[in-house]
């Protein structure tokens, strides 16, 4: 098949083309550094992207990036885009990366995904209902609580869970998780049909505006523990096979990250929120309020990602989420990621 540019560039936008090295010669050049891209949308987590694209940091590093919407919530379905490389790289919830490389190491295959970066760290809040307030986490943790969490395999959850094993040695607690839409959360603890939520922005920031609840508990705080304070929830993931083949234009999609993550330290707050609010289509009041709970750069360290893999990864591993053959590898591409020393530069970035 012979196509033009242009027509390749409409054709990944409606995810009809696979990448990772199957394109056309005449299209795929060694000199042409265009990226599906997909992201969460709309989602404050995903909100690097936007930053990036308003201000022109892909344009800087030599890169043509086409747009694909994933619906909130189905970080899942982003992951098998990935996998059958109809992206090439993705903005989405971390775990699904190691439980989909986990299934390929148990059948004896490479890993398909790799983690390039990762963001977001401490946005995870335990949120409860307003009458329990002046309690300590000792006060409740042996009381039958209804908390709320976005699913089974949500990555606050896992988060919470390597807490408690760091903490008290111990994920049994008499708590009934339900799985709910984080849009209703803050209505349901409202309406006192559950004790508190597992979540992050902005149904934090509406349960605590609409004085349904109150942060019991904020990673980001230190609450659930030092660690967890700089272990990311949200991945930049890509297909391995496409960061083998397109080095040069990985790496300066990593930089642009980058050049996304000094425009977010430097801007005046009233013009970042405005920048977010637009992108995650939430009022500018309520991401003001979250902005103190919200860091949407991917800026995760080496440190970072082993902690991850030793709290959220030792959970999902010993609940079986993921196999035990799984290594801290298969996962991560150390190459990209920062040491607390170098926070300015990325290895592997020519």
């Amino acid at each position: 098949m012979d196509i033009t540019r242009r027509e390749a560039i409409s054709l990944l936008g409606r995810g009809l083309l696979v990448t990772g090295g199957t394109w056309n010669a005449s299209f795929a050049r060694s000199n042409d550094r265009t990226i599906s891209l997909g992201v969460l949308s709309p989602n404050l987590v995903s909100a690097i992207h936007s930053i990036a694209k308003k201000t022109g940091a892909y344009e800087k590093n030599g890169l043509s990036v086409v747009e694909r919407p994933i619906p909130s919530g189905e970080s899942a379905a982003g992951i098998q885009e990935l996998i059958r490389g109809h992206l090439d790289v993705f903005i989405g919830a971390g775990a699904e990366v190691a439980r989909a490389n986990s299934i390929y190491i148990d059948g004896k295959n490479a890993p398909p995904i790799v983690v390039i970066q990762g963001g977001t760290a401490g946005a995870s809040s335990l949120v409860l209902r307003s009458d329990w307030q002046g309690r300590s986490f000792a006060d409740l943790k042996n009381k039958p609580l209804k908390i709320a969490v976005s699913s089974p395999s949500s990555i606050h959850l896992a988060l919470f869970r390597g807490y408690l094993l760091e903490r008290y040695a111990t994920t049994d607690l008499p708590w009934q998780f339900l799985n709910m839409e984080g849009g209703n959360m803050a209505p349901m603890l409202k309406a006192k049909q559950m004790d508190g939520f597992l979540h992050s922005e902005p149904a934090t920031t509406l349960a605590v505006t609409a004085d349904a609840g109150f942060v019991f508990m904020s990673a980001r705080r230190g609450d659930m523990g030092t660690r967890a304070s700089i272990i990311p929830v949200t991945f930049t993931s890509a297909n391995r096979s496409w960061v083998m083949k397109n080095r040069d234009s990985a790496n300066r999609f990593v930089a642009a990250l980058g050049d996304a993550n000094l425009t977010f330290a430097k801007m005046p707050k009233t013009q970042m929120v405005d920048v977010l609010a637009e992108w995650a289509k939430l009022p500018t009041a309520i991401v003001s309020q979250a902005y103190e709970r919200l860091d949407p750069r991917m800026t995760m360290t080496l440190e970072g990602a082993h902690a991850w893999w030793e709290m959220i990864g030792r959970v999902i591993r010993e609940r079986g989420e993921i196999s035990s053959k799984l290594q801290f590898g298969d996962v991560f591409a150390t190459d990209y990621l920062l040491s607390e020393k170098t926070s300015s530069s990325v290895k592997g970035i020519s």
